[in-house]
């Protein structure tokens, strides 16, 4: 019993966890979209861009992604064990999120 109670609370503590950055994934892809859509409308040539204009247009496209591989990452096995693999995912983004450029 005190097996399968630490079990769940493990999942339990990986599905916040994985609530939480998906949130946050969610405000900065938010945040980021107005600004890229304004770029395409002006300019859809990514050629022609600056180096920011790229940076801005990386971001968005990392944190949609990163959203997405969250999404994606089962949090637990076949046999209900929480997994390395959505640990990772996790940081990943969290990281990721820590070096995005303020919008």
């Amino acid at each position: 019993m005190k097996l399968a109670e630490r079990k769940v609370a493990a999942v339990v503590t990986r599905g916040r966890q994985i609530r939480g950055v998906l949130g946050k994934l969610q405000r900065e892809l938010e945040d980021r979209l107005p600004t890229l859509e304004l770029l395409v409308a002006e300019n859809d040539d990514y050629a022609t861009y600056n180096s920011q204009q790229r940076r801005q247009v990386a971001e968005t496209a990392g944190t949609a992604i990163s959203l997405v591989t969250v999404m994606s990452a089962p949090f637990v096995d076949d046999k209900g064990q929480v997994t390395d693999l959505s640990e990772n995912v996790v940081k990943d983004a969290e990281l990721r999120m820590l070096a995005l450029q303020p919008v």
